[in-house]
């Protein structure tokens, strides 16, 4: 893949020049170059778009919007999930007492698949770090006199004990966390659940990977761009390690005369019906299902996603 190099950059800042007002032209170069070196596997930018206030209402409007999947899987997909995980739930749990599931919905965003859980009757849970996307759902839930009990706080940091009947993580959430978070995460949920609970969650696989990755590319937005409002530059560039089954997506964002560089790194962590047992049996849990996805279709060789229910042994 090619690179940035010193005379790719000193063109951009010619185009630049043409497209946008002057504030944005006085890049610093050298800077730029030291930048495209490869980072280190899970270095930390320091920056995540999650928690940005500006970003992260970019982020909610892809979650709400019906006809994508950028963010959160259109709503017929949403319902059909939360049939079948409820099907599950019910027939591999002490569904016998009467009294509702307790579900713990980890990184559940603008609270989408929490009150498709409360319409199925379970007692719900949410907790995310965005407060656009919590405020959206408590808002929700308001409106819709739904008892869904929702946190905004790093998922990183939960801490129950023998809480839930499950505990879900959707859409991908658990391949964006480094390895060292990841595990650490693993530990939690199995904590937060019930002995013989479940947690259901989705990871994709290489294909997925692939078919994600980023190229090189760069491209100038004028105001109210996904990054920011002011006029900016975007370097984009993929980086694959592939001795740990890892993509980064990298993101440099440029903005106006003495505004900082900054650089937003999004890890990707693929995975096997292999390599996600073997974890999962390493860290205190039983597999009960592997799947297509969280609809339960069957699981295929090519295929981007593949569901997962685990119990805690």
């Amino acid at each position: 893949m090619p690179e940035f190099g010193f005379c790719t950059l000193f063109g951009l800042r010619a185009i630049i020049r043409r497209m946008i007002p002057d504030k944005l032209t006085n890049v610093d170069l050298s800077l730029l170059a030291r930048l495209d070196r490869k980072p280190k596997l899970f270095a930390d930018s320091g920056l995540s778009f999650w928690t940005d206030a500006y970003i992260s209402r970019h982020v909610l409007n892809a979650h709400l919007d019906p006809t994508i999947d950028d963010a959160s899987r259109r709503p017929e997909v949403i319902q059909a999930s939360a049939d079948w995980i409820t099907d599950r739930a019910r027939s591999l749990t002490d569904a016998g007492t009467g009294a509702p599931l307790s579900l713990l919905d980890v990184a559940c965003g603008p609270g989408l698949y929490c009150t498709a859980f409360a319409d199925r009757g379970f007692s719900v849970s949410g907790i995310d770090s965005s407060e656009s996307s919590i405020g959206y759902a408590m808002q929700s839930a308001k409106k819709r006199h739904l008892p869904i009990e929702y946190r905004c706080a790093d998922y990183r940091t939960l801490i129950e004990r023998s809480r839930y009947d499950v505990v879900t993580l959707i859409y991908g959430e658990f391949c964006v966390m480094t390895d060292r978070d990841r595990d650490r995460m693993l530990r939690k949920i199995r904590s937060a659940l019930k002995p013989g609970g479940l947690f259901i969650f989705d990871v994709f696989t290489r294909d997925y990977s692939l078919r994600t990755a980023l190229a090189t590319n760069w491209y100038t937005t004028r105001d109210n761009g996904f990054w920011a409002e002011e006029p900016h530059l975007v370097l984009e560039r993929g980086y694959t390690y592939e001795e740990t089954d890892v993509h980064l997506n990298r993101y440099l964002v440029i903005g106006g005369a003495g505004d900082p560089i900054r650089e937003y790194n999004i890890w990707r962590h693929h995975y096997t019906e292999q390599s996600v047992s073997e974890l999962l049996a390493a860290s205190g849990y039983e597999v009960c299902g592997l799947y297509g996805d969280l609809t339960g279709i069957p699981l295929e060789k090519a295929t981007e996603w593949i569901g997962v229910v685990a119990r805690r042994t």
